[in-house]
C-alpha cells in the first residue's frame, strides 16, 4: 500500500482524491473524503461510489475517533491527512483499510482532533459523514442548600 500525506485546501476542502474504478458497479468504493464546514459544525464526508451497508463511529480518546464504513470492493490507499490550519476541531485524518473477522474490507478513518469534541455519524445515500461540533461544557454547579434564600414558613395552623 502506497502512504502519503497531504495538507488540504479548497473551498470545500477536499482531503483526497482517490479514484475508483468501476464505479458504475454496485460494489462500494471510497471515491474521496472532503472536509464540510457549516455554521460552527464540521463534517468529515467519506464519499462512496455506492451505499455503504454498515457505519460505525467509535471514540478511542478524547480526542481520536475512527469510523468504519464498509463493506468495499478492492484495496483501501493509506493516507495521512492534514487540513489547512484554521480548521477547528480536526487535527488529522489516517485513512486505511481494514479486514474484518468475515473477511470483508472496511474503510477505516482515524481523526485526531485538537480537543474535545462532539461527534456523531450519519449516512446519506453514498456520503458517510461524521459531524464534529464543540464539546458540550460541563454542567455549572450549583450553589448548597445553605445559600439558597428560604421563604419564611407560616406558623403550623392547628
Amino acid at each position: 500500500m502506497s502512504r502519503s500525506r497531504r495538507v488540504l485546501f479548497g473551498a470545500a476542502m477536499v482531503l483526497t482524491g482517490v479514484t475508483s474504478v468501476g464505479a458504475q458497479i454496485a460494489e462500494a468504493r471510497l471515491a474521496r473524503v472532503r472536509l464540510l464546514r457549516t455554521g460552527d459544525r464540521i463534517s468529515l464526508a467519506l464519499e462512496m461510489t455506492a451505499e455503504p451497508r454498515k457505519a460505525a463511529l467509535r471514540a478511542l480518546s478524547a480526542r481520536v475517533l475512527e469510523v468504519e464504513a464498509g463493506p468495499v470492493a478492492g484495496p483501501i490507499r493509506t493516507e495521512e491527512l492534514v487540513p489547512p490550519s484554521g480548521v477547528p476541531f480536526i487535527k488529522q485524518v489516517s485513512i486505511r483499510g481494514f479486514i474484518a473477522a468475515n473477511g470483508a474490507v472496511f474503510v477505516r478513518a482515524r481523526v485526531t482532533l485538537h480537543g474535545p469534541a462532539s461527534g456523531n455519524v450519519r449516512v446519506v445515500g453514498r456520503v458517510v459523514y461524521v459531524d464534529f461540533t464543540a464539546a458540550p461544557s460541563p454542567l455549572q454547579t450549583l450553589p448548597e442548600a445553605s445559600t439558597f434564600a428560604h421563604a419564611p414558613r407560616a406558623p403550623p395552623s392547628h
